[in-house]
């Protein structure tokens, strides 16, 4: 629902606000030539989908609901920046010469220990996904586990300490 971020990191996109019709009657006043992306006319890749199917038909029931649109997504935006703001400080205030303390995350608001425990993954070097993020968030600070990221790398929490473990890889004898 938040689509592209209009700036991430160095990338800015300024005219995401814009409608495409808005920016091709520029161009045409402008007498500026523009190229179309040829794959964004075929329905082969889901944004294509939604951009081809689904968008016409909300505007049909809601002819307003491109800007209504635009305005749940910077909402959304501003909403994961201050859950993200605010998960850092819990990750920061949990944070052990080991890892991180299971019982002061355990402590957060839900949305907050769930993105601590996304935030968590990442920084460990690992892909995370809502069940395993929302299965580890309520593990915080409750009894040891052992979590299989990959192998032989594991998140474990061991006397209320997140950590990460690397397994050796075993020696192979000729």
């Amino acid at each position: 629902l938040r689509g592209i971020r209009p700036r991430n990191g160095l990338v800015i996109r300024p005219l995401l606000c814009v409608g495409r019709e808005d920016i091709t009657e520029y161009l045409h006043r402008r007498g500026q030539e523009y190229v179309t992306d040829s794959t964004n006319l075929t329905d082969e890749y889901t944004r294509n989908k939604i951009r081809h199917g689904a968008i016409p038909i909300m505007k049909e029931i809601n002819p307003g609901f491109e800007k209504a649109f635009l305005r749940l997504s910077k909402n959304l935006y501003e909403t994961r920046d201050f859950i993200d703001s605010e998960a850092e400080k819990i990750l920061l205030n949990s944070k052990t010469e080991n890892g991180f303390d299971g019982r002061i995350l355990k402590e957060a608001h839900p949305a907050l220990k769930n993105r601590a425990a996304a935030m968590i993954l990442e920084n460990f070097g690992f892909a995370f996904d809502f069940e395993r993020t929302l299965r580890l968030a309520e593990r915080f600070g409750t009894e040891d586990f052992k979590e299989e990221l990959s192998k032989n790398e594991y998140l474990v929490q061991k006397g209320g300490i997140v950590f990460k473990e690397t397994k050796a890889k075993k020696e192979t004898m000729n």
